[in-house]
């Protein structure tokens, strides 16, 4: 992968991880983050209750996940938008497809048969993108969630077969919308 990074156009590269944030704010970090946590959240609380889960398996959802759903997936993403802790671009993703796919392949793959979500995906970046009024006063900002490209790109593959499945199956009621 590195070898056909550096065979291709270097300054197309550097330009994509050079993607610039503004950070031009009068606010204080500690003022953000006083103002951040303490508006209302969805922390719920973890129940570790694995009795009450049926141990139901579908084969259309726990299927080997294939090379073709990935691209389908990458197709559909978006450029210009942010990135998560990992600093993956959603340019990087289409630009470099054709050599990443094997590697999203096996790395998803594992995800799926481990059960196990890495950590790094479930963690956000929070900037805050100021509405109108005084730029000096964290009231005036609204905090936008930055979480993991990779994480979304396995979860939009596994919400295709989600709504895939709940279509065959009639699973969703026309009462719910």
């Amino acid at each position: 992968m590195l070898e056909h990074l550096r065979k291709s156009d270097p300054k197309k590269n550097y330009r994509m991880f050079q993607k610039k944030r503004a950070n031009n704010t009068e606010v204080p970090l500690s003022s953000f983050f006083e103002h951040f946590k303490d508006l209302p959240s969805s922390n719920t609380p973890i129940v570790n209750d694995t009795q009450s889960i049926q141990d139901t398996a579908y084969e259309e959802l726990d299927r080997v996940i294939t090379k073709d759903e990935i691209l389908k997936c990458i197709s559909k993403l978006k450029r210009g938008k942010g990135h998560g802790i990992d600093g993956i671009l959603n340019e990087m993703l289409l630009e470099y497809k054709d050599v990443l796919i094997p590697f999203l392949e096996e790395m998803f793959n594992r995800v799926l048969s481990s059960g196990y979500f890495p950590t790094t995906w479930t963690v956000a970046i929070l900037v805050p993108v100021f509405e109108k009024g005084d730029p000096s006063d964290p009231v005036n900002y609204r905090g936008i969630s930055l979480v993991s490209n990779l994480a979304k790109l396995f979860t939009s593959i596994m919400n295709m077969r989600l709504l895939l499945w709940s279509d065959t199956y009639d699973i969703i009621t026309d009462a719910q919308f």
